[in-house]
């Protein structure tokens, strides 16, 4: 299942921002029997979509919308982020329900796994 795998930390967890989060299980003679955070990720996987510029995921290379640049448009057009955000969720295999971006502070995607 392309929704279901490792997780990362988030700003709810101890530890670095974005690592692999590890929550060891240890047996009564400290044998580990269990330690990396497995769940479902489309929340996560939006969020990298997001976040990432196109370039800085090493195993999808092409994948990266950068919304954190929109801050930075003086013109305050989002028309080319909503676009980056159609087809990158594509290309991660999301398919776009709702897409609500017109202010920047105020942003609302909804969707799901194909």
């Amino acid at each position: 299942m392309k929704d279901f795998a490792i997780q990362i930390v988030d700003s709810n967890d101890q530890g670095n921002y974005m690592d692999i989060k590890v929550d060891p299980i240890v047996d009564t003679n400290g044998k580990i029997l269990q330690g990396l955070v497995i769940a479902p990720t489309k929340e996560q996987n939006e969020l990298l979509i997001l976040a990432c510029n196109a370039g800085e995921i090493k195993s999808s290379p092409t994948i990266g919308v950068g919304l954190a640049d929109a801050t930075l448009d003086e013109n305050g057009d989002l028309l080319s982020f909503r676009h980056k955000i159609r087809s990158n969720y594509k290309l991660d295999g999301l398919s776009i329900k709702k897409l609500d971006l017109y202010d920047i502070d105020n942003v609302n995607i909804e969707s799901s796994y194909e």
